[in-house]
């Protein structure tokens, strides 16, 4: 192909499946040269791809798209979000395991019945952030993700619902997290996150539901969870958290639920406080 005409050449790529392209790109560096701009990967998914014609739609196509999403360049991604999923207020990728607490149980109702994406072994896309005006709930429970969680998430200023829950995701809960201010439930438990739970995680006043367990967080727990006044579970099992439990924490007003266990965290003195009906210590 290195003799062909450019535009011949991107001509014929752009007939040849994405999948294949990621591989092709690999091995040419004409091809990845050709294959890199976000004209090119809009050309080439419109052969294999028709736009959705109503908000809700979703074909079985789509879900094999939506498998090799993750493994696309991010120009590609870029393409595919902001052309295929662009006003979808759900993202149902996860494996549906349970949910023992109602808040995020009761917006779980609210998503796509499709199968799980499990098996990716591939990091969260930042593109994702590209459905910032529409997108509520993000689903990516046991998909054997791999990485960090990318800052660009936090430009998801409508989602009421985050679980990242059940997979390999590694550094740190991003600092901005406080600017999701509609946040009801975020599940991030059994990843290996580390360093200490944000400062500005005490600015969502909305949540409902924080689950940290199983990580190898560390550090004290912020003074500013005592502003989360829709707060009913705390849940923070396993992790390498100390120090003393704020008392504006567990006087919260809605708290139903503290769990500690496992961690360095020194057991508050409950008495007088009626608020938390089941708090397990350390």
């Amino acid at each position: 192909m290195d003799t062909l005409p450019e535009e011949i050449t991107a001509d014929i790529l752009s007939r040849i499946h994405p999948k294949e392209i990621v591989v092709l790109r690999g091995i040419s560096h004409t091809i990845f040269e050709i294959t890199s701009t976000v004209h090119f990967a809009r050309s080439n998914l419109k052969r294999f791809l028709k736009p959705r014609t109503s908000k809700n739609e979703r074909r079985k196509i789509d879900r094999e798209f939506d498998r090799l999403f993750f493994k696309l360049p991010p120009h590609y991604q870029q393409v595919y979000v902001q052309t295929y999923l662009i006003e979808l207020e759900g993202l149902d990728w996860g494996r549906r395991l349970y949910y023992q607490d109602t808040a995020a149980r009761r917006l779980f109702r609210q998503l796509d019945d499709g199968p799980g994406l499990i098996g990716l072994w591939a990091p969260i896309p930042a593109a994702i952030s590209f459905l910032a005006d529409t997108l509520k709930h993000l689903v990516l429970s046991s998909c054997d993700l791999i990485g960090e969680i990318p800052s660009e998430i936090t430009q998801l200023m409508n989602l009421c619902l985050l679980d990242f829950s059940k997979n390999s995701l590694s550094g740190h809960i991003p600092e901005d997290i406080g600017n999701m201010r509609s946040l009801k439930s975020i599940d991030l438990r059994n990843n290996q996150l580390i360093g200490s739970i944000p400062i500005s995680i005490g600015e969502l006043s909305q949540l409902e539901v924080l689950c940290l367990s199983y990580n190898n967080l560390s550090g004290l727990i912020p003074l500013s969870m005592g502003n989360l006044k829709n707060l009913t579970d705390l849940i923070l099992t396993s992790n390498r958290i100390s120090g003393d439990i704020p008392i504006e924490v567990y006087q919260l007003p809605n708290l139903v639920e503290l769990q500690v266990k496992n961690t360095d965290c020194d057991e508050p003195d409950m008495t007088g406080v009626r608020s938390v009906r089941f708090v397990v210590g350390s």
